[in-house]
């Protein structure tokens, strides 16, 4: 069975955190420093922006969220205001983020797990810095893919349901 992708994009305003929804599930994230939980959208040079995905089922269903590898399963696009080319990954992970574009790993699963009707789940922190070179100041908008463990049918074709979100942040001196 090929599996394809299909994304599922709602549009963010600046500074406005909208979740991409399927069927009564939506994904989001919150961004924190690393050192306090509290959200924020303003980081200092050099400051730790850890990403906290989270998937909300407010359906009557199972839904499969899938345990597997952070590079697997998260894919990132990170521009900066004023530019229309999205800023590269650290030039060490580049070439493992594109292997694991479609690749979970030799030896790897995809082992779906539910979450319950009516539940959510947040998932563990992810470290922008682990993709990334430091920011320099400037306002940037961050889109995470999501690739979750349901596969849904469209126009006959068997697919990977993948969820995005996007939300805008400062980097000040």
């Amino acid at each position: 069975v090929l599996l394809l992708a299909l994304s599922l994009t709602v549009g963010a305003s600046s500074f406005a955190q909208t979740p991409s929804t399927y069927n009564g599930v939506s994904f989001s994230f919150t961004l924190t420093n690393g050192v306090s939980e509290v959200s924020t959208t303003t980081f200092h040079v050099g400051e730790a922006i850890l990403v906290h995905p989270k998937i909300d089922n407010g359906s009557d269903a199972l839904f499969d969220y899938m345990v597997q590898d952070e590079y697997y399963l998260y894919r990132f696009d990170l521009t900066k205001a004023g530019r229309s080319l999205a800023i590269p990954y650290r030039s060490d992970r580049s070439t493992l983020l594109s292997i694991r574009e479609e690749d979970p790993g030799i030896g790897r699963k995809m082992i779906p797990d539910p979450i319950m009707p009516n539940e959510s789940m947040t998932f563990g922190a992810l470290k922008l810095a682990d993709r990334y070179d430091s920011l320099v100041p400037g306002t940037y908008k961050l889109n995470v893919e999501y690739k979750t463990g349901k596969i849904i049918e469209s126009n006959g074709t068997f697919e990977r349901l993948r969820l995005m979100y996007e939300v805008s942040f400062k980097v000040v001196p």
